[in-house]
């Protein structure tokens, strides 16, 4: 059985998990010397400055895919192939009930569902909202104004979410 046991811890190196995932595309994205080729790579627009990177999502609602990634992970957002209007709007759908499962005695406010199925965006109130439910720590900057989510003593670091005007987009950090 040991002899089993040895086998797979050697190659957990080359198993296909978020990890092992993780740790290709860091590798993969020190080895590109310029931008393009990052961009290239990822399909997406990032900005680096200090080890760290902001990645925009290419999708309208910007604000909602920060808040995916928040939750699942960069990852999986990028293993989702589509993210069309009609992904995003279901799973939209699938958290509201999320929460109301989650929280029976909440009232949502009524915006708050009318933007998560109806709208083409949501707002930072209802980004905020989520990473709250979610027990998320967020810090999101529009230009000079901050917005936070209230500070329960998450587990969770904060997360920077900034909106960038010359993408016209929300960029969430990636550390």
């Amino acid at each position: 059985m040991t002899q089993y046991n040895d086998v797979l811890n050697e190659l957990q190196y080359y198993i296909l998990n978020e990890d092992n995932i993780k740790r290709y595309l860091s590798q993969k994205i020190k080895t590109n010397k310029n931008m393009n080729d990052v961009n290239t790579f990822v399909k997406q627009k990032v900005l680096h400055n200090n080890n760290n990177c902001i990645f925009f999502p290419k999708e309208k609602d910007s604000l909602f895919w920060c808040f995916f990634i928040l939750k699942n992970g960069i990852t999986k957002y990028h293993l989702l192939k589509q993210r069309t209007i009609l992904v995003e709007r279901e799973l939209k759908i699938d958290i509201v009930a999320q929460i109301k499962c989650t929280y029976p005695k909440l009232k949502l406010p009524l915006d708050l569902e009318k933007q998560m199925v109806f709208d083409s965006q949501i707002s930072i109130q209802t980004f905020i909202f989520l990473c709250a439910c979610e027990k998320k720590h967020v810090l999101v900057s529009l230009g000079s104004k901050q917005f936070s989510s209230l500070d329960l003593d998450y587990e969770s670091s904060t997360t920077y979410v900034k909106f960038y005007p010359r993408e016209k987009k929300f960029g969430i950090l990636l550390l």
